[in-house]
């Protein structure tokens, strides 16, 4: 077989390519790494945790002090549900705690000082709204409406301000971004996400704004673009695309990096759970959740990720279920050292990335 001739003297980054498409293994763009090391096991684990009240799906979550909340969704008989459950991890127990004005799933829910936030949503079966409702640990107050309606949005917060983006309004999919300032309870417009989805998952790190996956239409249209906002630029741009497409799924901040789990796609259920590492723009593997859900709370607290609530089966299915994954070294970067070891222990691949990733 005759050799085409770029190919006869690959360059590192030509070879890189080639080796992360034969193989799985790595992306030169971000160089996502899908190696799963076995010692991961040894830095984090997963264990049952205390289950809900409630089986529900479509839920929001996100904490309050030192308390977890696990917020509306759909309950049996796909009604929308306004209950709000509060883990306590000195108790180790949950509790209802002061319900919804109204039952909203599909919603987003933001911690911000004193305060939670849930925004958007649908009421109903599939009523997109664009209500604010702020939660003090007692009651719950309404704010300033959202200019956009939509559910299956997706949120996050930094210095006072929330960024809400993507979901599904009254004209389909959006690309539409907006921000929330918390002291003035006013909004303002952004420039639109690059990718318009619903469905998708975001996070604030280092003061940027992170939107991950989500979808177009049905499950087959499910991405991996990650897209990130820089506030002092104003400006959207691509970053290492997540190693899995889902959407369905959540994401939490854990020690300056992103884990995103769960979701749906058109073979069912996703069990895999991944870390995204921006300092570094990586995704690493962490071990996958015990029982795969979609539309369920991802939330760390201290050195936990709790996965709640969700649906077993795409569509609509329920659970109570509550797992949980402790990173026992309290940090993230023992993983991060131990993916990045055996990369650079294999012998070719190891001599290739040599003062590069290795």
């Amino acid at each position: 077989m005759t050799i085409p001739p770029s190919f006869s003297h690959p360059t590192r980054r030509s070879f890189l390519t080639t080796t992360g498409l034969l193989f799985g293994t790595l992306s030169v763009a971000g160089c996502s790494s899908l190696i799963a090391p076995p010692s991961l096991d040894t830095e984090t684990s997963w264990e049952r945790g205390a289950s809900l009240s409630l089986d529900r799906t479509e839920v929001a979550a996100t904490t309050l002090g030192t308390s977890l909340y696990v917020i509306g969704g759909i309950e049996p008989g796909r009604q929308a549900s306004r209950a709000v459950e509060r883990f306590d991890p000195e108790r180790g127990s949950w509790e209802r705690a002061p319900s919804l004005p109204v039952g909203l799933h599909h919603t987003a829910a933001v911690s911000v000082d004193d305060a939670i936030y849930v925004i958007g949503g649908y009421q109903n079966q599939w009523d997109p709204v664009n209500t604010v409702y702020r939660f003090d640990g007692m009651a719950w107050t309404e704010r300033a409406t959202m200019p956009t309606v939509r559910g299956a949005l997706s949120a996050a917060a930094h210095d006072g301000i929330i960024y809400v983006t993507g979901g599904a309004g009254v004209d389909g999919v959006l690309s539409t971004f907006e921000r929330y300032d918390t002291a003035s309870d006013s909004w303002a417009r952004g420039p639109p996400m690059p990718t318009a989805r619903e469905h998708l998952a975001s996070a604030v790190v280092a003061g940027k704004f992170y939107a991950i996956g989500g979808r177009t239409g049905g499950l087959r249209t499910n991405r991996r673009t990650t897209e990130v906002y820089d506030p002092e630029t104003n400006e959207w741009r691509a970053v290492a695309g997540m190693p899995t497409a889902r959407s369905g799924f959540g994401a939490t901040v854990f020690d300056n990096a992103i884990v995103v789990a769960g979701g749906e796609g058109a073979g069912g259920t996703i069990a895999e759970v991944e870390l995204y590492v921006p300092e570094r723009d990586e995704w690493l593997r962490l071990p996958d959740m015990p029982t795969p859900r979609h539309g369920l709370g991802v939330t760390a607290l201290g050195n936990r990720i709790f996965t709640t609530a969700g649906g077993p089966e795409p569509g609509f299915f329920y659970a109570n279920t509550v797992e949980v994954l402790t990173f026992e070294a309290g940090s993230v970067r023992p993983v991060v050292k131990t993916s990045q070891s055996l990369v650079c222990d294999l012998p070719l691949l190891g001599g290739l990335l040599r003062g590069t990733l290795c």
